[in-house]
């Protein structure tokens, strides 16, 4: 499997990080029949920090809002790579991320691939997405 690179949109919630708070936005996004296909949390500074991929951000998103949690849709760049290796024709992409470039990653429950997405500057994107 060769590399395969495309533009999506992931959805980032900010909140306070307490108990319980993961599964509320989860149970809100799978009450609503939307389907979580890769995810990145962490916490920072007495705030949980979370980045959803889904099959529906407006859904998934109304539901967040419907259980008093803010979000935002960002625009991303997602690299689908064989989890054994990433192969050479994602170097020349990867050449153009700068240390000020956000990424996250996140393992497909196949286990056929995995994804690497990346948040990149429009200059970086728009030269590669010629």
């Amino acid at each position: 499997m060769g590399t395969n690179l495309r533009v999506g949109r992931e959805i980032v919630v900010t909140t306070p990080d307490k108990l319980g708070v993961l599964s509320r936005i989860f149970k809100s996004i799978t009450d609503s029949g939307v389907n979580v296909e890769a995810m990145c949390a962490y916490a920072v500074d007495g705030s949980a920090h979370l980045r959803l991929l889904t099959d529906s951000n407006e859904k998934a998103r109304d539901a967040l809002s419907k259980a008093g949690f803010d979000s935002v849709e960002r625009e991303v760049t997602i690299a689908e790579v064989s989890p054994h290796s990433i192969h050479h024709d994602i170097a020349p992409f990867a050449e153009n991320i700068q240390p000020g470039d956000h990424y996250w990653c996140a393992a497909d429950h196949s286990g056929e691939h995995a994804l690497l997405v990346f948040s990149l500057k429009e200059s970086v994107r728009l030269a590669y997405f010629k």
